[in-house]
């Protein structure tokens, strides 16, 4: 008995020192910087880049807007060119923020209408 309560000892004090960032994006990004490392791949369109840090910025650091931003996170790291970027964008607005345009984004998000990289829309 006296083994395992050391042993739990041991691994409560080593699990202790090793560093937080090591959980990070364990179940998604966990602030600012995490969330432009983890949207903004090599790949993604110069128009979709301020869009992403825009979402970064508004999820974690003005806590507005969540919603929004996951709609940003899921759909513009994987589209191919900038116009699509901007309905995506335009859809995510109406559908989050201005409460309006819910067929629009239906449309947009559901029938797979514009081009993605590896993925499928509303998937």
């Amino acid at each position: 008995m006296k083994l395992k309560s050391q042993l739990a000892i041991y691994l409560l004090i080593t699990s202790a020192m090793i560093p937080g960032n090591v959980y990070a994006g364990l179940f998604g990004p966990s602030n600012y910087d995490e969330c432009v490392a983890e949207y903004i791949p090599k790949n993604i369109t110069k128009r979709g880049v301020p869009i992403v840090i825009a979402a970064c910025r508004m999820k974690f650091i003005e806590n507005i807007q969540e919603d929004y931003a996951n709609c940003i996170f899921k759909y513009v790291p994987e589209i191919e060119s900038s116009q699509a970027v901007s309905y995506v964008q335009a859809a995510c607005r109406m559908k989050y923020i201005e409460n309006t345009g819910k067929d629009y984004a239906k449309c947009i998000f559901e029938r797979g209408a514009l081009p993605v990289r590896n993925t499928r829309w509303g998937t």
